[in-house]
């Protein structure tokens, strides 16, 4: 197992990056400094080409939001093409809004387009937010991919905001 255990999972981009035909499997970013981010926190832009995320987790904690199962998109843009996101998660167990986008988590500012990308059995597991794969505060485009068995949870007190697939809070275009 792959344990981010001062900020994030297995990778923090800083500056913009491609990868192409990469497999990031059981990476775990703990909450921390980042908030989340299981295999990937992206600070600047990101091209992700033909990879495969599978078995990440962000884990939230008292301070951090535990958002983004596999990819945190925090700042710049973010392109998604013909990428399997499957059985990543997010959980904010503690009394605090994260634990959103079970594969993915687009933050404002950021820009995302994702295409031809498969999303199968993501969780989101929340007190407040959700998004069984994708969660979206930011401006993003889904083109022809396909979402099968991802799933939103509550974890407590309140309903989460739901969003077994898709959980949007800003702008989605879906194609």
């Amino acid at each position: 197992d792959n344990n981010g255990s001062a900020d994030t999972g297995l990778f923090i981009i800083t500056s913009a990056t491609t990868i192409n035909r990469l497999r990031l499997e059981r990476g775990n970013g703990g909450g921390h400094t980042n908030n989340g981010g299981g295999a990937i926190y992206a600070q600047a832009n990101l091209s992700l080409n033909e990879c495969t995320f599978s078995n990440n987790t962000a884990q939230g904690d008292p301070s951090n939001f535990g958002d983004g199962g596999a990819v945190i998109a925090a700042a710049g843009t973010l392109t998604v093409n013909q990428c399997t996101f499957s059985n990543n998660s997010s959980t904010q167990p503690d009394f605090n809004a994260g634990g959103a986008g079970g594969a993915l988590a687009v933050y404002p500012g950021v820009t995302a387009t994702i295409n031809n990308s498969t999303f199968v059995g993501n969780t989101s597991t929340s007190l407040f937010d959700g998004g069984g794969a994708v969660a979206n505060f930011g401006t993003t485009t889904i083109n022809n991919s396909t979402f099968n068995n991802n799933q939103a949870n509550d974890a407590g007190f309140f309903a989460s905001t739901g969003g077994g697939a898709i959980l949007n809070y800003a702008t989605l275009t879906l194609q």
